[in-house]
């Protein structure tokens, strides 16, 4: 018999998506004196990247909708988490702000865009239809805890863009596995032709 129901794994997913949304976006305020040091640049320019995010983050929200209509929310969660985990590790692994706005302005804000809440409130709503508030008000708690998990991480000097890559890809494992299961175009928000 089964211990826990799936539709609470869909809210632990969707809580777990969520905060990594946050956190890919809030991690930016804690790193701009950090590289300001690194890359010798100022405030000014280092905050351009944030400016970037938001405005892919705005276009890609644009879109979205389409997406989770024509995929479905898994796959568009999935999707914004892959960006997200390659966000992060080009973030990780830069040197410029060239390279930099590629990974949190270009991939981070396309991902935090597919993986946010649009998504997240159909993939509830399918296993909550008569409770969508009450679930998606769990599921949105993630929000909070990624943005307190960043500051966290940062106080106590961990890599806030290595962890939010670990959590991404652990999410985008937890979807894969679950999006194999399904064997109809249907379940994967697939028209039926």
């Amino acid at each position: 018999s089964q211990v826990i129901s799936p539709s609470w794994w869909t809210i632990a997913a969707s809580f777990v998506a969520l905060a990594v949304h946050r956190t890919a976006s809030s991690s930016f305020s804690l790193l701009v004196l950090p590289l300001q040091q690194e890359l010798g640049a100022s405030r000014a320019i280092v905050s351009l990247l944030f400016t970037a995010h938001m405005v892919v983050y705005g276009l890609a929200s644009l879109v979205c909708g389409i997406a989770i209509q024509r995929f479905g929310p898994r796959v568009t969660i999935v999707f914004g988490g892959v960006l997200i985990g390659l966000g992060m590790i080009v973030m990780a692994s830069a040197h410029s702000l060239t390279t930099l706005g590629l990974g949190f302005g270009l991939l981070c804000g396309g991902g935090v865009a597919l993986i946010g809440l649009p998504a997240n409130f159909v993939f509830v709503s399918e296993r909550f239809p008569t409770r969508v508030a009450t679930a998606m008000g769990l599921a949105g708690a993630g929000t909070g805890i990624g943005a307190a998990t960043a500051r966290l991480l940062a106080e106590r000097g961990m890599d806030v863009a290595l962890v939010g890559r670990r959590l991404a890809l652990l999410e985008n494992r937890f979807e894969f596995q679950r999006a194999l299961r399904r064997s109809t175009p249907e379940s994967f928000g697939g028209a039926t032709s």
